[in-house]
């Protein structure tokens, strides 16, 4: 019986290493890739490098498969919108909540179709959301994470129509919960 508890202290304690692991290399795998930090940014004054790049393709609109992101951003025939952006400046205080939301990852990952995808670009230096796929989350820097408001709110000043329409309702909805 004393065995038994030893082996059993012993399996718990390596599961417990075990999954401190895989978040210690969760986190510092956001934190090892060269992704842009707004605040940073915007104390160095260097935004007039920075530029948004917004593909979206309306969720009423029918594929004959599921999209990914290169095909979103590539495929011509498709209606999507593409909107480049290099005057954000006056958009600096809602980047900079980027770098203070707290990615959640998500247990089990989903198939990805790509209706939405951002990208922000320095120099290099990206910040990547991608949307959508079954259940409530995006794709933040390559990372499956539980959706925020905050994703959309940051490129709602650059849509129109019924893409602002639908996002502000997404908006709602994240934020009654």
């Amino acid at each position: 019986m004393y065995f038994q508890q030893i082996r059993k202290v012993l399996l718990l304690s390596t599961s417990l290493i075990i999954l401190l692991g895989l978040l210690f290399f969760i986190v510092s795998s956001f934190r090892s890739h060269r992704y842009i930090n707004f605040a940073e940014l915007s104390e160095r004054g260097n935004i007039n490098e920075l530029t948004l790049t917004i593909y979206y393709l309306p969720r009423n609109v029918l594929t004959p498969f599921a999209l990914t992101v290169e095909e979103l951003t590539t495929i011509e025939y498709f209606d999507t919108v593409r909107t480049v952006v290099s005057d954000l400046g006056a958009y600096m205080d809602i980047l900079r909540q980027l770098d203070t939301i707290v990615l959640i990852p998500v247990e089990r990952e989903h198939q990805l179709m790509a209706l939405l995808h951002y990208e922000f670009n320095f120099r290099g230096q990206k910040f990547t959301v991608t949307g959508w796929g079954q259940g409530d989350s995006l794709i933040v820097n390559g990372v499956e994470v539980e959706e925020h408001y905050i994703f959309y709110e940051v490129i709602l000043p650059f849509l129109t129509g019924r893409m602002q329409d639908a996002l502000s309702q997404r908006i709602e909805l994240l934020r009654s919960r």
